[in-house]
């Protein structure tokens, strides 16, 4: 299986930045982790970051999804968005983006699954200069160069891979080299 590499343009670095500064200094984000300010912009940056780069992949590839709502900012922690991709066939698809070099595996929050679940999950992973960096907060708006789509997996086997505590809280995770072969989703967009 051959993984999809894109680019990272800088509009997408400062579209996906401005977009977190933005939702967390109007705590329109649910604070799921607790986490501190700056960490909370770094991984909605990262998240979103992960988003541009599959609907890079998918326009490279021809396809040209409804993006209407992808900068959408729901206000109030409780309302947040259904999906980050919907299929033609109606299917909603979540991406999930790694950016540290011990990130190897896509990883759903536990009770994201339970009580908001999409139909499929993406991993991307996110790279500077090659390679990502070993901790949080080591890159900035100006580092990522590169996104790996890593692949895919339907919400039935992200269930069935279980839960664990990965040290923030619990999540389903499967391994970048355990998921499907992403190129298999182009023609539902």
């Amino acid at each position: 299986m051959s993984k999809p590499i894109v680019k990272i343009t800088p509009k997408m670095r400062e579209c996906a930045y401005h977009f977190a500064v933005k939702i967390e200094t109007e705590k329109n984000q649910y604070a799921r982790l607790h986490q501190p300010l700056t960490e909370l912009i770094e991984t909605t940056y990262v998240g979103k970051l992960g988003e541009l780069a599959f609907l890079s992949y998918l326009n490279n590839e021809g396809r040209f999804p409804n993006t209407n709502e992808m900068f959408k900012i729901y206000e109030g922690q409780e309302n947040v968005d259904s999906y980050d991709f919907v299929q033609k066939n109606g299917k909603k698809v979540d991406i999930k983006t790694g950016y540290l070099s011990k990130h190897k595996r896509l990883m759903v929050n536990t009770s994201q699954l339970k009580n908001n679940p999409k139909d499929i999950y993406v991993g991307v992973k996110l790279f500077t200069n090659a390679k990502a960096p070993d901790t949080a907060g080591e890159a900035n708006i100006n580092s990522w160069t590169s996104a790996c789509i890593e692949g895919f997996a339907f919400k039935d086997e992200v269930v069935k891979a279980g839960s664990k505590n990965w040290g923030k809280d619990y999540a389903n995770a499967i391994n970048y080299n355990d998921l499907r072969d992403v190129n298999a989703l182009v023609r539902y967009f």
